[in-house]
């Protein structure tokens, strides 16, 4: 399953400008979890991998290891309709938060919009 998704998410990118439209979306996907990781830790969220790909997975101290904390605010942020995050357990103990730029139309009013979904729900919780 995740393969034939992946592979519907990459073909028809690449058939637009073959490898070097498939690269221009692979670097802008890239900028945006960048931008994302910088926005974040801005807010006092603690991104807690290194990995320069469009997946991070960020915490908040106050949530500390509390898994079903993670999970409410995960939900809140989903039920919400303005985006879509989900959780994770690093290592297979550390809770935390994780987004993931799969859209290659993400732009960075989107970000924005999910820090200002995260910021109003971390404050409830």
């Amino acid at each position: 399953m995740v393969a034939s998704v992946l592979r519907a998410q990459v073909v028809p990118q690449s058939c637009h400008g073959g490898w070097d439209g498939y690269a221009t979306v692979l670097r802008h996907q890239i900028e945006m979890g960048e931008l994302l990781r910088r926005r974040l830790t801005e807010q006092g969220w603690t991104v807690v991998n290194s990995r320069r790909l469009a997946v991070i997975c960020f915490s908040d101290s106050a949530l500390g290891m509390d898994v079903e904390a993670h999970q409410r605010l995960a939900d809140a942020v989903v039920r919400s309709g303005k985006a879509w995050i989900s959780t994770v357990r690093l290592g297979g103990a550390r809770p935390a938060l994780r987004a993931c730029i799969t859209n290659f139309r993400t732009k960075p009013e989107h970000i924005e919009t999910l820090i200002a979904v995260l910021q109003q729900f971390r404050s409830q919780d």
